[in-house]
């Protein structure tokens, strides 16, 4: 995967699973993943910021689609069953970090983002 002309290339995505909770205000602090049975916090540092307008993300019950600056930085077959009302994605840091929220549909464990 290069960087493309605006020079947005991805670290790599850090993954996470929340605690459960009925209310979610804000992100965790935190990096290092957190495993719980609601939701699971997808993190994409980026290396050059970017505004709401550089980003797409597609949330479908089995698949995901995110698009920075015209790059695909994820596209697949989700692990699990997303509930797509309950997901949500938003920019930190000014920008310079894409955070994706994934409601998860059926309380089972993932072992990983994409199915194999």
């Amino acid at each position: 995967m290069g960087a493309n002309q605006q020079g947005v290339l991805p670290l790599r995505p850090q993954i996470e699973r929340s605690r459960p909770r009925r209310l979610r205000l804000s992100p965790p602090s935190s990096s290092r993943p957190q495993y719980g049975e609601s939701e699971i916090i997808v993190r994409f540092p980026l290396k050059t910021p970017v505004t709401k307008k550089d980003v797409k993300v597609t949330f479908k019950a089995k698949a995901l689609l995110v698009v920075v600056a015209g790059e695909e930085l994820l596209s697949g077959a989700t692990f699990g069953t997303v509930s797509v009302d309950d997901s949500t994605w938003c920019l930190v840091e000014k920008g310079s970090e894409l955070q994706l929220l994934l409601g998860l549909a059926l309380d089972e464990k993932w072992t990983s983002l994409l199915a194999a």
